[in-house]
């Protein structure tokens, strides 16, 4: 049994592919002390022992921090741009894909059958999420914060392309979000607006 863990920048996730994907995550404070967590959260999920386990695929920033064991299990680090590409074409069943990596960043890699490439990204992710809510809502736990958005309603925060354009445009249905945050940029709300 090989698992795959991503020590990232907010969380660290383990995963094992057997038929379906099984993936846990924990917070990513400490990295060896995460991964070490992660695989034990995952193995005992999975009602197995660290013995099924044969080694450990590693990847992500926090990656280099581990050894080339982990519980006494062989670690091989492979490189983040080139597990996002395999990852996500191998889960989408393509050869050639374009794949959006969204996690404390945003990683966007090319595949085009062997050939892997890092087309581009930027700063917004998780980690800004995170950031943004232990400031705005002091709430640090990502865990709370899903809870707490499972309560909300984004209508009365972001702007449809319905409240902007007065109904659908092209193949874009009219409730779908045109501007996040858009009602609370103005004291005017979307019903005030004039329609054409």
């Amino acid at each position: 049994m090989i698992i795959g863990i991503d020590i990232g920048g907010s969380t660290t996730d383990a995963v094992l592919l057997d038929g379906s994907v099984r993936v846990v995550s924990v917070e990513a404070n400490d990295p060896i002390a995460a991964a070490a967590e992660a695989l034990g959260k995952l193995v005992s999920n999975l009602d197995h022992r660290l013995s099924d386990v044969t080694a450990i695929a590693a990847t992500g920033g926090g990656a280099r921090w581990l050894g080339d064991q982990l519980l006494g299990m062989p670690v091989h680090k492979i490189p983040e741009i080139s597990a996002i590409g395999v990852g996500g074409s191998t889960l989408a069943g393509k050869r050639d894909a374009l794949v959006v990596s969204m996690g404390t960043g945003t990683a966007i890699v090319s595949v085009k059958g062997d050939h892997i490439a890092h087309v581009g990204g930027g700063g917004l992710g998780g980690g800004t999420l995170l950031g943004l809510s232990k400031h705005l809502l002091n709430v640090a736990r990502l865990e709370t914060l899903e809870q707490m958005a499972q309560g909300g309603d984004l209508s009365r925060i972001d702007l449809t392309v319905g409240d902007i354009a007065g109904g659908p445009v092209g193949n874009l249905p009219a409730d779908a979000t045109a501007i996040n945050f858009g009602k609370l940029s103005s004291d005017v709300t979307a019903d005030e607006r004039p329609r054409r």
